[in-house]
């Protein structure tokens, strides 16, 4: 103590705790229909991706100023996040021979994804009672009432957001293998 006085040193100490829950779900499948007799087929594609994550942290800081001599204080904080991310990529293709030489490819792909994204921050330490740690246990909390007039709103923040796009594609392509010799192959390919 007096060495910090004699340097006017502040000194924080902190106690924290941290909960966190994340859950994945992942899905992939794809399925090839091939039309009989051919080698025109056509073909599907699905996949998913979804990733939701909560996390709570708990902090008390004590505070003592040892330069200007003011009482103890203590600041308390509760920081929520929780966060919601879902992708969805959904592909279809036909694959069309024209003879030995000529091909033609048609497809679309439809994506859509989407972020959900709360983080609020609570200084406990507002609330008649909840300025002195020792009073409550890390991880308490006070009731959601309570809670609401604790929000420090500029440092809290949500996000919404959202991507979808549509994309077609269609190629003609053109393949010949001319042999000359047991050796060379040629190929010649236009799209």
């Amino acid at each position: 103590g007096e060495t910090l006085l004699k340097h006017g040193i502040t000194r924080r100490m902190s106690q924290y705790l941290r909960k966190q829950e994340k859950n994945n779900l992942y899905f992939n499948a794809e399925k090839t229909f091939y039309i009989p007799n051919t080698e025109n087929k056509f073909t599907v594609d699905a996949e998913i991706n979804s990733i939701s994550q909560k996390v709570n942290n708990y902090r008390h800081n004590r505070y003592e100023y040892f330069k200007s001599g003011q009482p103890t204080d203590w600041h308390n904080e509760y920081h929520k996040s929780k966060s919601n991310f879902i992708s969805t990529n959904l592909s279809t293709s036909y694959h069309h021979e024209f003879g030995k030489f000529l091909n033609f490819d048609i497809g679309y792909n439809f994506r859509h994804q989407k972020i959900d994204s709360d983080s609020p921050l609570y200084l406990l330490e507002r609330l008649d009672g909840w300025g002195n740690a020792e009073m409550y246990p890390l991880g308490t909390l006070p009731d959601k009432g309570e809670m609401e007039s604790a929000i420090d709103a500029i440092n809290s923040s949500w996000k919404r957001s959202q991507y979808i796009s549509h994309n077609l594609n269609a190629k003609l392509s053109y393949h010949k293998e001319t042999r000359k010799s047991d050796k060379e192959t040629f190929t010649k390919d236009f799209s």
